[in-house]
């Protein structure tokens, strides 16, 4: 038997940057793929290092390849400095897409999102679009039987293989929705593995969590809380803020560290400060200041956390973020912003 269709797709004179390629299983999308971009077509790379980082090219910087993994949202650096083959599917996924985005300009992915949930799909899809919009050169094919992640990585052309019809035109992403919630310390362990400090969660302090609504689904995504300075009155430090690797990527992670710190302002009537090691927020906080509506204020430029006072180090000292690259913020009330 023999199998053969016709297809007219956008060449790379037309202006575009991400096209899907959608169709169930036996329909002729790996074949129009590859017969259509050639070597371009991505199936997955070979991973052997002793974490995953090490995988990368080595002309690459680390900044370089940090920046890659935290545009898919794999921001986790506990999860960086795992092999490849303890990490979870969704994960895998994540690691496979940074390093195609890191290290090509033309990509054409084979089984998008066809090894994770489909929660996993969707925020892994507004991250690549986010990633592939944010560089004029690159391009993007996906090329999946799932076509629910059309709506979420808002293609510029859609090919169906059902009835070999393109479709021109960007579809408009579902809202995405968080709520937030007053929880307390014993929610922590779920989050626990994805911070890089390993202390618990102070019982006395103000937790609170971000609840996702996808469609009709809702789950508990992100968990951040304050504390009480000691010493200070009226202040509150902030404690491990996290969201979920899986939902990373969304664009939810900020806005919800933000509105956190917001409602603690509020319950507590108290001043925020924040001493924060992830380069991410703290190279998104930098960009912010001086901009209107910017929600965090620099106190401290980068600096090594050292342990309480200089005292000798106890069992208790060494679960603090000591000798870290760190920067200290401060809380802008939104009455108090221009």
């Amino acid at each position: 038997s023999s199998f053969s269709f016709d297809a007219e797709l956008p060449t790379d004179r037309d202006d575009w940057q991400i096209g899907l390629i959608v169709g169930q299983s036996g329909s002729g999308k790996s074949l129009l793929a590859k017969e259509a971009f050639g070597d371009r077509l991505t199936t997955g790379f070979q991973w052997q290092g002793a974490c995953i980082l090490d995988d990368f090219p080595a002309e690459l910087s680390t900044d370089e390849i940090t920046r890659s993994l935290t545009a898919v949202g794999l921001s986790s650096t506990p999860v960086w400095l795992l092999p490849y083959r303890a990490l979870s599917n969704g994960q895998r996924f994540r690691a496979d897409l940074a390093r195609a985005l890191a290290t090509r300009q033309y990509i054409v992915y084979d089984e998008f999102t066809s090894v994770v949930d489909r929660d996993v799909a969707r925020a892994a899809s507004v991250a690549v679009a986010k990633e592939v919009r944010r560089h004029p050169s690159k391009r993007f094919v996906a090329v999946t039987c799932h076509a629910d992640v059309a709506e979420w990585l808002e293609p510029d052309w859609i090919f169906f293989t059902e009835d070999y019809r393109l479709a021109r035109g960007s579809l408009r992403r579902p809202q995405i929705e968080i709520g937030l919630y007053l929880g307390n310390y014993r929610a922590y362990p779920v989050f626990a593995n994805n911070h890089y400090l390993s202390r618990p969660i102070p019982k006395g302090a103000t937790v609170i969590l971000g609840v996702l609504r996808l469609g009709a689904h809702r789950q508990i995504v992100a968990i951040d809380s304050y504390h009480a300075c000691a010493g200070i009155k009226g202040l509150f430090v902030g404690g491990q803020g996290v969201v979920l690797p899986e939902f990373q990527g969304l664009g939810i992670g900020m806005r919800f560290f933000d509105a956190a710190a917001e409602l603690v302002h509020q319950l507590k009537q108290v001043s925020i400060r924040n001493v924060v090691g992830s380069q991410v927020v703290n190279e998104y906080w930098a960009r912010r200041q001086g901009k209107p509506g910017a929600a965090w204020r620099l106190v401290s430029r980068q600096h090594r956390n050292k342990p309480d006072g200089g005292k000798l180090r106890t069992r208790r000292s060494t679960s603090r973020a000591t000798n870290r690259l760190v920067c200290s913020w401060e809380y802008i009330p939104e009455s108090s912003r221009h």
